[in-house]
């Protein structure tokens, strides 16, 4: 059973001034919701994008806004310094 999808982060490229990518990413969101399945959306990379999501109720956020990516060795360091 599929408990998660990620849409990708051409959905949110123009979030701020598209009601047509705002209408599309917030139906996805709420369609996937009502089947019992949890969201990501990559590649967020501003506030005003992450506000959006919010009021979307997005489950889950990757991108830019939050991180960088991470080597392997560096998220471990994050996770002992944050005990």
């Amino acid at each position: 059973m599929v408990d998660n999808i990620k849409i990708g982060g051409n959905f949110i490229e123009n979030l701020e001034s598209s009601n047509t990518e705002r209408s599309i990413l917030k139906n996805l969101i709420c369609m996937a919701h009502d089947l019992g399945i949890e969201v990501t959306v990559d590649n967020v990379s501003s506030q005003s994008q992450l506000s959006v999501l919010a009021d979307f109720k997005c489950d889950f956020i990757q991108g830019p806004c939050i991180s960088e990516p991470l080597d392997v060795n560096h998220v471990r360091t994050l996770l002992s310094d944050s005990q």
